[in-house]
C-alpha cells in the first residue's frame, strides 16, 4: 500500500522540501568557504577520489583531507535534497509545469557545480575557477529561493514577471554585483585554499575598495526605495539590515587583517544577503499583476 503523501503532495509540504533545499545550498557555500580559509582546498588532491589510492581520506593523513572530504559529503546531502524537491514537484497537487522546470533548474545547477568543483581541484585551485564556483552556487541559491517563494500555498506562480525589469530587479542585480566583486577580492586575498596556490594578480586594496563601493551603491539604492519610493516591504527592510551587518563585518575583518574565521562568517552573511535579495525580488514580482 503506497502512502497517500507519496502519491500527492500539498503545496505546503512541497514548500517545506524547497526550504530544505535552500538550506543545504546556502550551507554548502559556507562549508566551501571553510575549506578555503582552513587551507584544505587540496586536502583531497584528486577528484572524484580523495587520492589516487583511496576514495576517502586516510586516518594517518592531515585534517585537511577530512575537511575537504566532509565538504564533498555535504554536497551529497545537497544533491539528495534537490532530487527530493524535483520528485516533489512531480507529485505536487495542483501540478505546476513552471515549478517542475524550476526544480529541474536546481538539478542542472548542482550537476554543473559538481563538475566545476572537480575541475577546480584538478587545476590546482585556480582563483578564477574558485570564484566561478562561488558564483554558480549563488545562481543555484537564487533558483532555490525563487522556487521556495512561488511555491507558497496561496501563491500564483507568475514566473513571467521574473523576466521583466523592475526596481526589484535592480536590487537583485546590484546584490549579484557585490557578490561578484567579493569573489574577486577573495581570489586576490590571502585565503587561497592552499598556501602554494597562486593568487589573482591584482591589487587586493583596489578590488576591496571596488567591492566596498558596490556594497554602498546597493545600500543607497535600498535606502532610496524605502525613503523616497515608500517601499516598506518587510523583505526590503530585512535586506537593509543585513546589508548594514555585512558591511560592518566586512570593514572590521579588513581592519583586523582578514582573519580566517571572520572570512568564513563573511561568506555566510553573503549567502544570507543574496538569499534575502532574491526573496525581496521574487516576492514583489510574484505578487504583481
Amino acid at each position: 500500500m503506497i502512502p497517500t503523501w507519496l502519491k500527492r503532495l500539498t503545496p505546503q509540504q512541497f514548500r517545506t522540501l524547497t526550504f530544505i533545499a535552500c538550506f543545504f545550498i546556502g550551507a554548502i557555500i559556507v562549508t566551501g568557504a571553510s575549506v578555503r580559509v582552513t587551507g584544505s582546498g587540496l586536502g583531497c588532491p584528486t577528484w572524484p577520489k580523495c587520492s589516487s589510492e583511496s576514495l576517502v581520506p586516510r586516518a594517518s593523513e592531515s585534517h585537511h583531507g577530512l575537511i575537504e572530504f566532509g565538504n564533498r559529503l555535504f554536497t551529497g546531502l545537497l544533491s539528495v535534497s534537490v532530487i527530493v524537491a524535483v520528485l516533489g514537484s512531480l507529485i505536487r497537487t495542483p501540478r505546476s509545469k513552471r515549478l517542475i522546470w524550476l526544480s529541474l533548474g536546481l538539478v542542472f545547477g548542482v550537476l554543473a557545480q559538481i563538475v566545476l568543483g572537480g575541475i577546480t581541484v584538478l587545476v590546482g585551485l585556480n582563483p578564477v575557477f574558485v570564484a566561478a564556483h562561488m558564483i554558480v552556487s549563488c545562481l543555484i541559491l537564487s533558483c532555490a529561493v525563487i522556487l521556495c517563494v512561488v511555491s507558497r500555498p496561496t501563491s500564483t506562480p507568475a514566473l513571467r514577471n521574473l523576466f521583466r525589469f523592475h526596481r526589484q530587479s535592480l536590487v537583485s542585480a546590484l546584490t549579484f554585483l557585490v557578490v561578484i566583486f567579493g569573489t574577486v577580492v577573495t581570489a586576490a586575498g590571502p585565503h587561497a585554499g592552499d598556501e602554494n596556490v597562486e593568487r589573482l594578480n591584482v591589487s587586493v586594496e583596489s578590488v576591496a575598495r571596488i567591492h566596498s563601493l558596490s556594497a554602498w551603491l546597493l545600500f543607497l539604492t535600498v535606502l532610496y526605495l524605502i525613503m523616497f519610493k515608500r517601499d516598506r516591504t518587510r523583505s526590503l527592510i530585512v535586506l537593509s539590515g543585513i546589508i548594514l551587518v555585512q558591511g560592518a563585518w566586512g570593514y572590521t575583518q579588513y581592519a583586523l587583517s582578514v582573519p580566517a574565521w571572520m572570512v568564513a562568517i563573511h561568506v555566510m552573511l553573503a549567502a544570507i544577503l543574496f538569499a534575502a535579495a532574491q526573496v525581496y525580488w521574487t516576492t514583489c514580482l510574484n505578487n504583481s499583476k
